[in-house]
């Protein structure tokens, strides 16, 4: 699954605003509340639902904000070589291996849904 993070933050921007809350329970039916009183709704979803659609809601913006930021310091760390010290020779090593670029790699991937 791809996952698109301008569709993302574009579909979080034209939903009612958080925080959302979990409202009224029908204690008849499988289903709750979720509301958001500054815009007025109400919506009726599976009570094993709930917590999850209003915690995604609430958490998703600074979600994206976290992805984005991490991805930019990956980017700019991702080609820079930091060398070891060997205390035996007492000599600076250099090594192909970068960790920032290796977890951009990986972001990458979990992100274009490989």
């Amino acid at each position: 699954m791809k996952i698109d993070l301008n569709k993302l933050k574009e579909l979080a921007a034209k939903a009612s605003p958080g925080p959302w809350h979990i409202g009224h329970v029908n204690e008849h039916e499988d289903s709750a509340d979720i509301d958001n009183l500054e815009e007025c709704l109400f919506v009726s979803v599976l009570r094993r639902d709930q917590a999850f659609i209003c915690e995604a809601r609430n958490a998703l913006p600074k979600l994206i904000e976290v992805i984005e930021r991490q991805q930019t310091c990956l980017k700019e760390y991702a080609f820079i070589t930091v060398p070891t010290y060997d205390p035996l020779t007492g000599k600076l090593l250099f090594s192909d291996k970068n960790l920032a670029r290796e977890a951009l790699l990986d972001c990458e991937k979990i992100v274009s849904g490989e």
